[in-house]
């Protein structure tokens, strides 16, 4: 399983950061800690997923296949973190800000799409029903229909 800082080395590479110029660890770690959170909640995770080195963590729970949702969301948060970082700032070149804040919006909007997906895949799979057992009370009564 994956850990935190073979994450972050993943996310080095895909925004091409390998020398750590643009990113601190620490911008990364968040972009990652709010992905899995996401993640966590979307998917009403109970009790919620864990990655080995984020937040005190000592395993990684996440299940296989997982990696690459998680770091797509990592990807949109960290793009969208850094364009607003630089737009509260002088900038030589606002086209590019403009450009990094759709691109970290398209890969927001690519996870949010994928958690969804993934959410339908766990109703279609799963044994338990997504209703209560004894049923939903009809006409407003408190106890349910026998």
């Amino acid at each position: 399983m994956i850990t935190l800082g073979e994450l972050i080395a993943r996310l080095r590479v895909y925004l091409q950061d390998l020398g750590a110029i643009l990113w601190s660890d620490e911008a990364l770690t968040e972009a990652v800690r709010l992905a899995l959170a996401e993640y966590n909640f979307s998917l009403q995770v109970s009790p919620a997923d864990t990655l080995a080195g984020l937040d005190g963590a000592e395993v990684t729970s996440l299940p296989g296949g997982v990696e690459g949702l998680l770091l797509i969301g990592s990807i949109g948060y960290a793009l969208e973190s850094r364009s607003l970082k630089r737009s509260e700032g002088y900038d030589p070149s606002p086209d590019r800000i403009q450009l990094q804040a759709e691109a970290g919006a398209a890969m927001h909007k690519l996870f949010e799409a994928m958690l969804r997906l993934k959410a339908q895949e766990g109703l279609r799979t799963s044994s338990d029903p997504p209703w209560p057992a004894e049923g939903w009370p009809v006409d407003g009564r408190e106890e349910p229909l026998p």
